[in-house]
């Protein structure tokens, strides 16, 4: 009888174990990223934040990137969405056509009103290095249309060298 009770309470000490490590294997593995806030600009946030869009076929970082950049546009906070977004790129440095940038936004927005959110459009990768992405931001009364080209730095990671807005939505559809 004393070995069965002690084989009991040696199942009961593995289930025990067992049960806690699938309850850990199953937390989540996050990273941290930068986040906007009300009262300064940046928070650490876990990037597994249910709010940001699973965006197929791009790299989670370049997804963060271009969350967190259209949530600072959405927030009305243009100038440091396309600083953020621009941080270590080449473009980033150029920081008078950063300015037109920002104004070019912000009369689009006086025109079709506050963005109010974003939608992926397009993801063409040409190798695991470089990748454009379109998304639409929606506006009140009409949508602005998005590029981005990332490049996969050596040094730097992910980087915006190209991004292009404008309002000619009807490019976006094929000539069918």
């Amino acid at each position: 009888m004393k070995n069965l009770i002690e084989a009991f309470a040696a199942i009961n000490k593995i289930a025990a174990l067992i049960i806690i490590t699938f309850s850990i294997a199953a937390l989540p593995i996050v990273s941290f990223a930068q986040y906007p806030n009300e009262e300064n600009d940046t928070q650490v946030r876990i990037s597994k934040d249910v709010s940001l869009p699973d965006y197929i076929g791009v790299p989670h970082d370049v997804s963060i990137m271009c969350h967190d950049f259209f949530r600072y546009l959405v927030a009305g906070k243009a100038e440091l969405a396309f600083d953020k977004i621009l941080t270590n790129s080449p473009i980033g440095n150029k920081k008078e056509q950063n300015a037109k940038r920002v104004a070019t936004f912000n009369k689009a927005v006086e025109v079709y009103g506050a963005a109010k959110s974003h939608e992926l459009s397009s993801v063409e990768q040409v190798s695991e290095s470089l990748l454009k992405i379109r998304f639409i931001t929606l506006h009140e009364q009409f949508p602005l249309r998005w590029f981005f080209t990332f490049y996969k730095s050596p040094v730097r990671g992910w980087i915006v060298i190209n991004m292009t807005f404008d309002d000619d939505i009807e490019y976006l559809f094929s000539k069918n």
